[in-house]
This record gives structure tokens, C-alpha cells and sequence, in this order.
């Protein structure tokens, strides 16, 4: 932890994983906190990204740059800690909510935030509202969901997702599947379930 608080003190706009990895460390209104600095920078070097001028000059072959399902995944770590640690604080559910819909901003077939919106929408009862977020959020990552006209998610990433980095990239993370999981036996939607 200490190296990325170094590299904060070193370099505090420039450069957002260490913000994320320092949110996912921390707990509370202070991994919300490092998780907003890791989106601005993140915001930050989108618009750099979307400046042709600059877009040139800073392409590189070892970074990507950050894309909009990047602060998507941020805003749903945000949502993630309204919903839990913080979930008795005054405004919580509101302030995840807003976190959920920015997810959603960003990537709107984020399966993540899909999965996120539908856990809210059980949460307060809006179960029909919920049981749809859920089924998008599912039929975004899993094969036989997809229509047949539809690629397979190992299609999508090209050359047939030979390793297990791209098939990362295509499901969501196993906290996401195993909430997804239990959302549909609530949701009774078992045939799904089962697959």
C-alpha cells in the first residue's frame, strides 16, 4: 500500500490504477474517496484520449487507455460499497443508485452494472424492474443467453479467446456471477439458474 500512496504524492493527477488499487484496499467513505480520484483521472485521460491530437502523440502499445467500460467498473466499485459498508449511512441508497446509473452512463451493457442495478431494484422491492436488469445482465456474458445470430462471447474477442485473459475481459467478475446467481434463484428464473 505504501508504494501506491507514494506514487500518489508523486504524481497525484497522472495515472488511475493506483487510485483503484488504494480503493480496493481501503474501506468505507475513504475507498469511495481513492475510487472518485481514480474516475477523475480516468475522466481526465479520456478526454486527453478523445483529442485527436493528443490521442496521437499518446498511443502506446502497452497501454490501451482507459475506456468508458474502465470508469464503468469504477462507478459500479463505488456502488458496490453504498450497498454494503455503507449501506445504514444517511442517503446511501441514493448515492448508490446515482453511482449505478453513472456505471450505466459510461456502458450501458456493462453486465456488472446491470447485475448492480438489479440487486437495487430487489433491494426496494421492485422486483419486475429487476428481474429485466438482471436477465440483460446475464444475457450480456452468458453464451447460451446470446442469440443465435449473436457471436459467442470467445468470438467477440476475436481469434477464438485462446487465453484466459480475454475470457476475463468477456464475464464478469466471480463476486458479480455468484450475486448474479442468486438474484435468479429470487428471481426464480431456475432454467437460467441451472445453465
Amino acid at each position: 500500500m505504501g508504494v501506491f500512496l507514494r506514487a500518489v504524492a508523486l504524481s497525484p493527477e497522472e495515472g488511475h490504477s493506483k487510485y483503484m488499487y488504494l480503493g480496493q484496499v481501503h474501506s468505507g467513505m475513504e475507498a469511495v474517496q481513492y475510487f472518485g480520484k481514480g474516475i477523475e483521472a480516468m475522466l481526465n485521460a479520456l478526454e486527453k484520449q478523445t483529442t485527436p491530437a493528443a490521442a496521437a502523440a499518446a498511443i502506446s502499445l502497452d497501454d490501451p487507455g482507459v475506456t468508458n467500460k474502465d470508469i464503468s467498473v469504477a462507478f459500479c466499485s463505488i456502488a458496490e460499497i453504498f450497498f454494503t459498508d455503507l449501506c445504514m449511512d444517511d442517503g446511501a441508497a441514493e448515492k448508490c443508485k446515482e453511482a449505478i446509473d453513472k456505471a450505466l452512463q459510461y456502458d450501458p451493457e456493462n453486465p456488472e452494472a446491470l447485475q448492480l442495478m438489479a440487486s437495487y431494484l430487489f433491494s426496494i422491492e421492485k422486483t419486475q424492474e429487476g428481474k429485466e436488469f438482471l436477465m440483460r445482465s446475464v444475457a450480456a456474458w452468458l453464451p447460451s443467453m446470446q442469440k443465435k445470430t449473436d457471436q459467442t462471447p470467445r468470438e467477440k474477442q476475436g481469434d477464438g479467446a485462446q487465453d484466459g485473459d480475454s475470457l476475463e475481459n468477456v464475464f464478469p467478475p466471480y463476486e458479480s456471477r455468484i450475486t448474479t446467481t442468486k438474484l435468479l434463484i429470487e428471481a426464480e428464473e431456475y432454467e437460467v439458474w441451472l445453465q
